[in-house]
This record gives C-alpha cells, structure tokens and sequence, in this order.
C-alpha cells in the first residue's frame, strides 16, 4: 500500500470525508472539527487509498517551539532553536482497521519528522490508542481531562535511536535508513 501526502483540493476532501465518517457519524465527536480547515491549510496530510478510495489518514504540522506549543503541551523550552512535529486526526475506515494502515502512516510521519529536522514529537490521543503509539516509541507524560473525556499525550525524540532499539520500534530501520541516506550523499571537493 502506499501512503501518499495530499497535494490537490480534491485529496483533501476525501480526507476530511473520511474524518466525517469516522469522527462525527461513528464517534460523535463533532467538537473536532471547529479550525480543521486552517490547520488543514499548513499542515501535512498523508493517507492511504485502496480500490480508489481514501481508507486511512494523518495530519501532521511541523513548526518551530512556540508560545502555543508551550501553552498546550506544556513541555519545557528548550535552550536552542527546535522544531516540532505535531501529529493528530488518525483515522482509519472501519473496514480497514485491525491492518497495517496506522502502522504505514505513523511510520511515514516519523520519516517526515526526520526529514524536517524535528527535535521531538508530540501526538494526543485516547486511551484505546495508547498501546499502538507506545510500541511505534512514544511516550505518555501527560494525562489531560477534557469535559469530552479524558486524552493521553505523548511524546517521541525521534533521533534516540537508543531507546528505538531498545524497545524493537519499527521506526529504529527508519532511523538506521535516514542515517544511511545522509552517511552515503555524496561530497565532492573541488580544489581550486
């Protein structure tokens, strides 16, 4: 399967129709889709799409530590200029789930946050949703009530490979890739 970033209006609305499905029609979870479309705006959106329907996606932002991600997550400022990856609005087709889809898309955002630079990770999600992201490497450190339940955040220093190894996370080959690609490009000095 291959998990594709939206790049047309026409992708971004069946995402979103998706998120309908799933949000509001089975969870009753309306109270999501209050700003969607500006964070939509800036953010990346990856999905996966099987027999010509979108079955699967994932936004993620990538920023630089603000006032906003302090105010928020409530993590600490770091003493130097460092970027984050927001990720959320994970969803998956009722007929899709229990497949490797979560797993493909988590694992594409983590390649991206590579990409980017990011210093750490941030997702919120529900309990039932726990399990998952902490076998991928993310970490709970925060419980939050909201008056629509209770959420989990967590957290992922994407460049501790350490700890990826340590806990088998399927984003330690990812990070063994990323290494590989930078230690093999190619310099070439030209003396004058």
């Amino acid at each position: 399967m291959n998990i594709l970033a939206a790049k047309t209006k026409e992708e971004v609305d069946e995402i979103r129709s998706l998120r309908r499905l799933v949000n509001m029609k089975e969870l009753g979870k309306s109270f999501l889709f209050s700003s969607t479309n500006e964070v939509d705006t800036k953010a990346t959106l990856l999905y996966a799409k099987r027999e010509g329907k979108v079955v699967g996606s994932l936004r993620c932002n990538f920023d630089y530590y603000n006032d906003g991600v302090n105010e928020y997550w409530q993590i600490k400022k770091p003493d130097f200029k460092s970027k984050v990856a927001i990720v959320d609005r994970l969803v998956i087709h009722p007929t899709y789930r229990r497949t490797r889809i979560a797993f493909d898309l988590t694992t594409n955002i983590y390649r991206h946050a590579l990409l980017e630079g990011c210093h750490i990770a941030l997702i919120e999600t529900e309990e039932h949703l726990v399990k998952m992201y902490e076998k991928v490497g993310f970490q709970v450190y925060r419980e939050v009530a909201y008056e629509y339940g209770t959420r989990y955040q967590m957290f992922i220093n994407p460049w501790d490979s350490a700890y990826l190894n340590q806990i088998q996370s399927p984003f330690f080959i990812e990070y063994q890739n990323y290494i590989d690609m930078v230690n093999s490009f190619p310099i070439q000095f030209q003396v004058a």
